[in-house]
């Protein structure tokens, strides 16, 4: 097939022209750094650009071509007709003007494309340099804000903070302050209840022995049938009661609960003071000491002080517990042994004088009111309640006592006519 006509140019050009024209893109290419002019050689496609296009270009060359020794591109720099001229027309003229034109082009577009990287390489360090500015001006503003910002809060929160903080340590006071006050109230209570105690004790104790001594003077208990020991024979009968000795127990039981729990208290806070200790021995030991262990076992050493010496006395009651109960118990023995010894001393003496011996029944222990049946003599009064009984009433005294001075004196002695006991409910 033949080959198809190339379309004429529909811009053509004179001479001139073209000459004026070859000689800029000779120009273009001298111009050209050599990494540029040797890949504009190399590369195979180089499509035309929209502006070209406009012109109406036609379709450039894939391949082209250029003079390897110096002299020859020296001579087409200078005149490239004459270097035309004197190759013989090999290439010809119009191919030698076309490879000079798609060269130019090629360079151009490589010139551009190396510019435009140049350039945006350029604007993005000038850029990125101004947005840096940017943003630290816009740090710097924020930070201008928020310092004004943070000052009206801390301000504000201060102030908040006070308010709740005087609150606060007004109800941690109240609330201390009452706990103090119920500890104190409550350790009142239970002093003034064992006192309390102490004296329905003492008063129970004393009736218990005034109810022995008068068993044992009305003939009810023996002490004889307990080896010689009063209190014994009076609790073996029917008329003991063993209400002091539990109340003694209780008493006992709860004094020894209270010695306890405060010994417990003062043991767990030392305790809590010798393990924080131990754990800051441990830090220093390790090079790892916290200020906030050596600060809480401080505190707590204070505490334990403070608790042992402004505590109501109770470390020191502690203290000297041993002496204490020792104490209490000679207090103890001392009441028992002498409590009514100078009563007994007067009732027994004015007995004695009289001369009388009672005769214990056997069978004491037995029925609690057998004795009350059984039949003895009348009971003699002393000379003075005979004197007492016998006299004249006068208008002075009681009626009780006109009745016992008109009452003869074998129906005050509790007897009968006819000399028997009789119980009267």
């Amino acid at each position: 097939k033949p080959k198809p006509k190339p379309k004429p140019n529909p811009n053509p050009k004179r001479l001139a022209q073209r000459a004026l024209q070859v000689e800029r893109d000779l120009k273009v290419i001298k111009g050209a750094h050599a990494i540029v002019l040797s890949r504009a050689l190399r590369a195979k496609d180089f499509p035309l650009t929209a502006e070209d296009k406009a012109r109406g270009e036609p379709p450039p060359p894939k391949k082209v071509f250029w003079y390897r020794t110096r002299q020859e591109v020296d001579l087409l720099y200078a005149d490239y007709r004459i270097l035309v001229d004197r190759t013989g027309y090999q290439p010809p003229l119009f191919m030698v003007e076309n490879n000079i034109h798609e060269i130019a082009r090629r360079c151009n577009i490589l010139i551009a494309a190396y510019a435009t990287r140049v350039q945006a390489r350029w604007r993005g360090l000038t850029v990125r340099k101004f947005l840096k500015i940017f943003r630290r001006e816009c740090v710097r503003l924020r930070e201008f804000r928020s310092a004004c910002v943070m000052k009206i809060q801390r301000c504000y929160r201060g102030a908040r903070a006070r308010r709740c903080a005087t609150r606060m340590r007004t109800a941690n006071k109240n609330a201390k302050e009452q706990a103090a006050y119920a500890a104190l109230r409550a350790e009142e209570k239970r002093e003034k209840d064992e006192h309390l105690y102490k004296d329905i004790l003492r008063n129970r104790y004393k009736k218990e022995r005034a109810e022995e001594r008068t068993a044992r003077l009305i003939g009810l208990t023996h002490p004889g049938l307990a080896g010689g020991n009063k209190m014994k024979a009076f609790y073996e009968s029917s008329y003991g009661s063993d209400e002091v000795s539990t109340r003694m127990v209780a008493l006992a039981r709860t004094t020894r609960y209270h010695q306890e729990k405060e010994k417990h208290k003062l043991s767990a806070a030392r305790d809590r003071a010798e393990h924080v200790r131990d754990m800051v021995a441990k830090a220093q030991e390790d090079r790892t000491q916290d200020r906030g262990l050596v600060r809480h076992r401080d505190e707590e050493d204070e505490w334990a002080t403070d608790l042992a010496e402004t505590n109501s006395g109770r470390a020191m009651r502690i203290y000297f517990q041993a002496e204490l109960r020792e104490r209490s118990r000679e207090v103890i023995q001392r009441q028992s042994r002498h409590a009514t010894k100078s009563r007994v001393r007067d009732i027994l003496k004015a007995h004695n004088a009289r001369g009388l011996k009672f005769q214990y029944p056997k069978n004491i222990n037995g029925e609690p009111l057998a004795a009350l049946y059984e039949t003895s003599t009348p009971r003699r009064r002393s000379p003075m309640m005979q004197r007492r009984l016998t006299q004249r009433p006068s208008s002075k005294k009681s009626g009780a006592l006109r009745a016992a001075a008109s009452t003869p004196d074998l129906i005050l002695g509790g007897a009968e006519p006819d000399g028997n006991r009789t119980y009267h409910p």
